[in-house]
Order: structure tokens, then sequence, then C-alpha cells
């Protein structure tokens, strides 16, 4: 049986949602830096909602962020490294 480009790309997927899960459940940096490891190397784009809920700098998931909200902005602050990410809201 071979092993189509598709094949590997759901067993990809699979491994960073349960990376994902566990780097929430943990708090622990390497499975984000794993995740991103994986999805760069099968160039997969993580979704957004992976994307949002880590530091981009520290790599830290996170947790007791301090998220503030004007008009069409999310501005959320790292407790860890003080980092700024700033996402636009669709309305």
């Amino acid at each position: 049986m071979l092993i189509t480009k598709k094949d590997i790309e759901v067993i990809a997927r699979s491994r960073i949602d349960k990376l994902h899960r566990y780097a929430l459940n943990t708090g622990d940096r390497r499975y984000i830096i794993q995740m991103e490891r994986i999805a760069k190397r099968m160039d997969i784009t993580l979704p957004a909602s992976i994307k949002r809920s880590y530091c981009k700098r520290c790599k830290n998931p996170y947790r007791g962020e301090i998220v503030r909200i004007k008009k069409n902005l999310v501005t959320v602050k790292c407790p860890v490294c003080g980092d700024i990410r700033r996402f636009q809201i669709n309305r």
C-alpha cells in the first residue's frame, strides 16, 4: 500500500492537534516548538485558533494574558515576556 502526500498531511495535522492540546494542558513551550517544526517541514499553515493561543516571541501558551478590546482591534499581552500582539476583528 502506497502512502500518498494527503495521508502524510493528515498524520501531520493530527500530530499538530495533539501537540497543541499537550501545550495548553501542561503550559510547556517545547510542544509548541515541535508543532511549529512539523508545520514548517510539511508546509502546513497553522489555523488561526492555534496561532493565537501562544506567544510568538517566547513560545509559551497564553495563560493569564491581558486582553484589551478597542473598536475593531484585540490586544493580547504575554504575561511571561511582555510581548504585545494585535488581532483585527471582522465586524
